[in-house]
């Protein structure tokens, strides 16, 4: 099971794609523009286990969470001018195989996010690698706030996408559900001025209704339909660029 990252150099200006090999066994690097994937070696990385939900780019690097035999959850690090990974801790009360972290990008900061009980837990690292920089952001209850996502369901995760500068925080919210194919997903916005949060809308996943391949041929549905049709859904926040993708030409690359 493979996960790919995409980053730019700030320094040589190179765009490169990661690919990294959930297990660990072997990384590769492809800088556009070569025609070919280079292996990296993992040094600090080896022997982790690495989370395919990860990818996010902060202070020059793409990140993972990662685990091995003796910790649930650590942070690694690819460096895409160096191409060198390195390996720091989360905070340490988000080390807990029974939540659901998610990594983001906030203020310029990495940020880690879980949902704790009623509570909707986000810390931010003040200083890139230093573990005790560590701070919680926002400590937000949900108790009496009533989302759309049935009565014997709860929320899983959540993921921020913006804060804005009068503090306020869009994120996107996972309802956790028996069946993985109908886990819905909503928009959520926290108000600091009313220390408030609202719903603003759901996302449909177009498969909702397929729970287990044994539904499929039921369906008339192919398995390739639903592998294509029901990825998990993200949100992020849109940065216009100059840079047009007719300039990076067509890659005949060599596989690795």
């Amino acid at each position: 099971m493979l996960s790919f990252g995409f980053g730019v150099s700030k320094i040589s200006g190179q765009y490169k794609v990661v690919c990294i090999n959930r297990d660990g066994s072997a990384h590769h690097v492809y800088t556009l523009g070569t025609g070919a994937w280079r292996r990296v070696e993992a040094c600090p990385a080896s022997g982790f286990g690495f989370n395919l939900d990860g990818r996010i780019e902060c202070n020059g690097n793409l990140h993972w969470t990662v685990y091995d035999s003796t910790r649930p959850l650590l942070i690694c690090g690819f460096d895409v001018e160096t191409e060198c990974f390195s390996i720091f801790s989360a905070p340490p009360a988000a080390v807990d195989e029974r939540l659901t972290v998610e990594l983001s990008v906030l203020s310029d900061c990495l940020c880690v996010s879980y949902v704790w009980g009623h509570e909707i837990v986000i810390w931010s690292m003040k200083e890139y690698r230093v573990e005790e920089s560590w701070t919680i952001e926002y400590r937000l209850s949900t108790n009496g706030f009533n989302f759309d996502f049935g009565i014997r369901n709860r929320m899983e995760s959540v993921y921020p996408i913006k804060v804005f500068n009068d503090g306020d925080v869009l994120m996107l919210m996972v309802a956790n559900d028996i069946n993985f194919y109908y886990r819905k997903r909503h928009l959520i916005y926290y108000s600091s001025k009313t220390d408030t949060i609202q719903q603003l809308g759901m996302i449909n996943e177009q498969l909702g209704t397929i729970g287990s391949y044994g539904m499929v041929a039921e369906q008339h549905l192919t398995i390739e339909d639903v592998y294509v049709e029901n990825h998990l859904t993200r949100a992020m926040i849109f940065t216009p660029a100059l840079l047009s993708l007719k300039s990076f030409g067509i890659e005949n690359v060599i596989s690795f």
